[in-house]
């Protein structure tokens, strides 16, 4: 051949590699686009059908109420909620909430910022009867307590919302999953001041030797926690953990009403392994994920809810964008690390966390979301070893008439090795304190800050 074909063939070969390679990298960059596409729809989906199966589910309960049923045949959870966020309310939600943080006594801050808000609310001719009831200018400590036991338990308001939690109706149907919106927010702070009640009435129970009783109270309470933050956002993780620890405390109160009935002891760990789940997490984080580009228009000439509409426009747009592959991108990346403890994925976390500064500003926010919400679950799922280890130490203090000096007493009986903290890998810090003990671990994202308690028994 001569050197000027060869030459020639040469020049070809290139011309067509340089139109052929690109329109490859083209066709499989789209298969791949269409790969993603797809996964982003099954994800919104996904959300759409659990939303529309809690809609059907509210309904379904709604006409199933007996007629015997303490609650009227046209109770309403959001009103029912909204209930507790009037103002008359604050005082006693303050002694509930130090009564749960200490049984014993009320603390003198609590009393004294009391005294001075009502000396407030009274100068102001605004002064409830209900407030006044909690007036430690008017009480002594041990009327208040008693004052505060006679409104949790007669209460009629909360004997409807635990009705209504047990038949099925105490069942929010979210329409925006992404964006916060004041009301949800207003729902959060209303349930977890019910939930707070709920707690200290199961508290009074125990103390009154109704261990069993309390104990149902509690997971009532849970429930509540569970229903109220059971959306799709993963703002919710943050929320249902904050909640969620109010009724901690009260059952750290109920194990110092020792001894426990297994069968007791067997339901609240049941409760605890539950919260491993990530299955809701993981949904979640995909459909906030996929509607990203969406979640900030809205277009008033569609019919159906927020969430529908949301999804029509998702599944008319193409996934194209880079914020929405930088958001969809790192949730897929994230998601299959739910079930393992952050401190044992260092290394992927660290090759999400690389990618973030990359990523425009609301993606930024949403990724960083993704992963606080990761740890919060991780840190919250935890509360089964570190009950567990409560109990074993309980059992020990009732066979050996005191709790132990160092964890490693139970190992590896009744426990085969101390618990990690699933964010730092360093085993959790038991301190006895006089004739109880403290289960804690640093602050979750600043050490400088006080440590959490995680379980404290005060006998």
């Amino acid at each position: 051949m001569k050197p000027s074909r060869k030459v020639a063939v040469g020049c070809a070969a290139l011309l067509m590699a340089a139109i052929v390679v690109p329109c490859a990298l083209l066709v499989r960059r789209h298969h791949v686009a269409q790969e993603r596409r797809a996964e982003m729809e099954q994800a919104v989906l996904v959300i759409v059908a659990d939303e529309h199966a809690k809609q059907e589910a509210l309904e379904a309960a709604r006409k199933a109420i007996p007629p015997d049923a303490p609650i009227p045949p046209d109770w309403n959870y959001e009103a029912a909620i909204a209930h507790w966020g009037g103002i008359q309310y604050q005082a006693l939600l303050a002694l509930a909430d130090d009564f749960i943080q200490d049984p014993n006594e009320f603390s003198q801050d609590t009393l004294e910022w009391l005294q001075k808000s009502l000396e407030i609310a009274k100068d102001a001719g605004n002064l409830t009867a209900l407030e006044a009831r909690f007036d430690p200018a008017q009480y002594t400590p041990a009327e208040l307590r008693e004052n505060l036991r006679e409104f949790v338990v007669e209460s009629q308001e909360l004997v409807q919302l635990e009705a209504a939690i047990n038949l099925g109706l105490c069942r929010h149907v979210y329409e925006v999953p992404v964006v916060p919106r004041d009301e949800d927010q207003d729902r959060f702070a209303h349930s977890a001041r019910a939930a707070a009640l709920l707690t200290a009435r199961a508290v009074f129970e125990a103390e009154a030797g109704g261990t069993e009783e309390a104990l149902q109270t509690c997971l009532i309470a849970y429930e509540l926690s569970a229903r109220s933050s059971d959306g799709p956002s993963v703002s919710n993780e943050l929320r249902r953990c904050v909640l969620d620890r109010t009724v901690d405390r009260g059952v750290w109160a109920i194990a110092d009403s020792w001894p426990l009935a297994e069968g007791t002891k067997a339901a609240l760990l049941d409760v605890y392994e539950a919260r491993r789940t990530t299955t809701r997490l993981a949904t979640t984080i995909r459909a906030e994920a996929a509607l990203l580009p969406q979640s900030l228009s809205t277009e008033a000439d569609e019919e159906g809810s927020a969430l529908e509409r949301m999804t029509l426009r998702m599944l008319a747009r193409p996934f194209s964008s880079v914020v929405c592959r930088g958001a969809w991108d790192a949730a897929q990346r994230l998601v299959p690390l739910l079930d393992t403890p952050p401190y044992q994925a260092d290394k992927e976390l660290e090759a999400i966390e690389s990618g973030i500064p990359r990523l425009g500003l609301m993606t930024q926010s949403l990724v960083t979301g993704f992963m606080l919400a990761y740890k919060l679950h991780a840190r919250h799922a935890f509360m089964a070893d570190v009950a567990r280890v409560a109990f074993d130490l309980k059992d020990y203090k009732v066979a050996s008439g005191a709790y132990p000096e160092s964890l490693y007493a139970l190992v590896p009986y009744p426990i085969e090795a101390v618990p990690r903290n699933p964010i730092t890998g360093n085993p959790i810090d038991y301190v006895c304190v006089e004739e109880g003990f403290t289960l804690t671990v640093p602050h979750a994202f600043n050490p400088d800050l006080d440590p959490q308690t995680l379980w404290r028994a005060r006998r």
